[in-house]
């Protein structure tokens, strides 16, 4: 059975008298306008982002301040008491950081060895955006930011501003896809690592960390 045969058959079987040979025209092309447009409010977009990643497994915290922040973070990194954390060597999030890891062993990415970083126990990172509509984190990945520091880990640990997250994917898309010195790898997290086989059986943690802690800072 030649091309046009197989497909005319198929065109017989679905109702149409014959195959299509043109596309069919469309009134909407792209976004449509009505989603291009939507926007949330600041503290919308904080509970939505929060609802959606809570619900596929991760953990949100939110706090007002820096201050609160490194108190925070200080907390959380205590009661893991991890042996090493990776951190990247970002200057803004290094100044967020602050001293609320003085006690811990923290590498830094593109200064320490890098081989130390595939026995990390907490990574620590910034955000370059995060998605409201469906609980996503954006991280562009280069120079001193390295995706070894939240993808080997067991634990991680991301920091972001509430202004930086926002409504729809398009939007986030706008801040990292940069004609000129766009970053070599951007990653969208979306909750903990899962992975399934082929009888859906569903592990946490195989391909990525485990358990992902997204701390949010009001006034940032």
């Amino acid at each position: 059975m030649n091309k046009d045969a197989f497909l005319n058959r198929i065109a017989t079987q679905v109702g149409r008298p014959s195959r299509l040979t043109q596309a069919p025209s469309r009134d909407v092309v792209g976004i449509p306008d009505f989603w291009r447009e939507f926007r949330l409010a600041q503290d919308e977009r904080l509970a939505r982002f929060e609802e959606r990643f809570t619900g596929l497994g991760g953990e949100v915290r939110v706090v007002n301040n820096i201050a609160q922040l490194q108190t925070e973070l200080a907390e959380v990194v205590a009661d893991m008491k991890p042996q090493r954390i990776g951190m990247w060597s970002d200057a803004q999030l290094e100044k967020w950081v602050g001293g609320s890891l003085a006690e811990q062993t923290v590498l830094k990415w593109g200064v320490d060895p890098r081989e130390q970083f595939s026995s990390l126990d907490i990574g620590i990172t910034g955000c370059s955006a995060a998605v409201a509509d469906t609980g996503t984190l954006v991280l562009a990945c280069g120079g001193g930011r390295g995706r070894s520091v939240h993808l080997l880990p067991p634990v991680h640990v991301a920091i972001l501003g509430a202004s930086q997250i926002v409504t729809r994917l398009g939007e986030a898309l706008d801040r990292v896809a940069r004609p000129i010195e766009m970053d070599s790898y951007v990653h969208f997290v979306t909750g903990p690592s899962r992975s399934s086989d082929i009888e859906n059986d569903q592990t946490i943690g195989i391909h990525g960390p485990a358990a992902v802690i997204v701390l949010v800072v009001k006034e940032l």
